[in-house]
């Protein structure tokens, strides 16, 4: 197996999930964004359980010069491709949060008028349950 073409094959895979990754974060879809972990994760575990694949990896590339940069380009725009995710994430795990805080604000707010204006009354839909 050609070590160039085996690799392209991989960092696209992979370039193609970041992606995929991202739009998931952009859009809130969970789903997909998990989906798109367990293939990054299957993806790493095939590098590591092919002899041949695992061989390609940087500490064990011994070939400096123009494959070496061009990989070294191509990881680089990768990892900068994941940082933006996970900083990504991070933003939405941030107004998440406060949308949260927000919410059970309101709640405590809510339970504390309706025990003004009916102390010691439950709802008829809590009396049956």
């Amino acid at each position: 197996m050609n070590s160039r073409p085996a690799m392209s094959i991989l960092y696209e895979e992979w370039r193609t999930l970041t992606v995929a990754e991202a739009e998931a974060i952009r859009v809130g879809d969970w789903q997909v964004l998990e989906t798109t972990h367990d293939a990054k994760l299957q993806l790493q575990l095939r590098i590591q359980a092919e002899p041949r694949l695992a061989s390609l990896r940087p500490e064990h590339t011994s070939s400096p010069g123009l494959d070496e940069t061009i990989r070294q380009g191509v990881l680089a725009e990768l990892i900068q491709m994941e940082q933006a995710n996970s900083k990504t994430l991070a933003g939405r795990l941030v107004e998440t949060q406060r949308e949260q805080a927000t919410l059970e604000g309101s709640l405590q707010r809510l339970r504390k008028l309706r025990n003004s204006y009916a102390p010691g009354q439950t709802s008829i839909w809590q009396s049956y349950s």
